[in-house]
């Protein structure tokens, strides 16, 4: 569903981080409907060459050059993020764009993850170790290579659908399942049914 909602990118010098050599750290902040985050671009500069006004060094250098593309380039991509999000999701937060610039989630919470790290048995754990009972079969020649070869790239399957649906890079299996954005969770809830309590009672861990 398309969104009506509009967002702001302002980019700023972070003075009071600066490093022994004065070199400051520059950031973004993205405003959507008066609520803000601030996003590091991961490039730092001179105060003294940093334009404020147009929002681009003027040092005149290569340096200065990648600076001022990395600055058109983050400026693209936020762009590219919410205006993918304000189709998929109809309303947007600036964490959401956060998020999902930086790789994550677009619901990501860094305190459920600690969580999911936490639990008794994690999805990853499952799978390695069944990963690693059929590398034994393999090599006492019961089961088949290709077989093998089947069920690793099913384990990398399966963990690339969690990281794009939870943002998170694993997950307890005891855990509660809460975290997952509604319009995920029916696809979650049949992965978890199918997928992870099938490899756990393989593994017998459950």
């Amino acid at each position: 569903m398309k969104s009506n909602q509009k967002m702001s990118v302002m980019f700023w010098l972070f003075r009071a981080k600066s490093d022994k050599k004065g070199m400051a750290p520059l950031y973004v902040k993205i405003n959507i409907d008066g609520e803000d985050v601030d996003l590091s671009i991961g490039k730092k500069i001179a105060p003294e060459f940093w334009d404020t006004e147009n929002k681009r060094s003027t040092e005149g250098n290569r340096a200065a050059d990648e600076i001022n593309f990395r600055i058109m380039e983050v400026q693209k991509d936020l762009d590219r993020v919410f205006e993918n999000l304000c189709w998929e999701r109809g309303h947007v937060g600036p964490q959401m764009v956060k998020n999902v610039f930086n790789g994550k989630g677009a619901d990501w919470n860094q305190l459920e993850e600690k969580k999911q790290k936490e639990a008794k048995h994690t999805l990853v754990e499952v799978m390695d170790a069944k990963i690693a009972e059929l590398q034994l079969q393999v090599e006492a020649k019961l089961l088949e290579n290709s077989t093998f070869t089947t069920w690793k790239t099913s384990r990398n399957h399966l963990m690339d659908f969690v990281r794009y649906h939870t943002g998170i890079s694993d997950i307890g299996l005891c855990a509660s399942l809460n975290f997952v954005p509604i319009k995920n969770r029916i696809y979650w809830h049949n992965l978890y049914s199918i997928g992870v309590l099938f490899l756990s009672a393989l593994c017998g861990l459950l």
